[in-house]
């Protein structure tokens, strides 16, 4: 009976392999081409450790700079406490102290509601820079705790947890 099953596993797992499907697709990055001339600068290059990854070149200290999409950017830079749908926030992480070398993005992207509510209805993604490839995407909950632990909360930015 043992047998059976496995063989029969096999067939599926051989039927699926060839049924022609395509596989599904890669994630796209959601950082826009033109965003370093088209986004406004909302905070400068600064040093630190809430997005410190393997990426940088010492892995403990990241410079970020970060930078919102035109439509957003008055309500962003007015503390507004909820940020309308179709933001995109993007945060430059550099190895470089004045963010001259982008190494990745962080990037927030406020979907419609019902698209996560409880945490707001942000779409996180992390994207490696130069291959554009998308290292977490959705709903990353290395992101979403520090964007809800008790120091980001109290500011009722809309999970931005800094002031412009």
């Amino acid at each position: 009976m043992a047998l059976r099953g496995g063989f029969g596993v096999g067939l599926t797992v051989l039927g699926l392999s060839c049924s022609g499907g395509n596989p599904p697709p890669e994630t796209v990055s959601l950082v826009p081409t033109n965003y370093a001339t088209a986004f406004t600068q909302v905070r400068g290059c600064r040093s630190t450790i809430e997005h410190a990854s393997a990426i940088t070149a010492n892995g403990i200290v990241t410079n970020i700079r970060v930078l919102i999409n035109p439509s957003a950017a008055a309500a962003y830079l007015a503390n507004a406490a909820a940020l309308p749908v179709g933001t995109v926030v993007i945060k430059e992480e550099s190895d470089a102290v004045d963010c001259s070398h982008v190494t990745a993005w962080s990037v927030n992207v406020k979907e419609a509601p019902g698209y996560d509510p409880s945490h707001h209805d942000w779409h996180w993604q992390r994207v490696l820079a130069g291959t554009n490839t998308v290292l977490e995407d959705g709903i990353v909950n290395r992101c979403i705790a520090c964007h809800t632990d008790s120091e980001c909360l109290p500011m009722n930015r809309d999970l931005m947890c800094t002031v412009p």
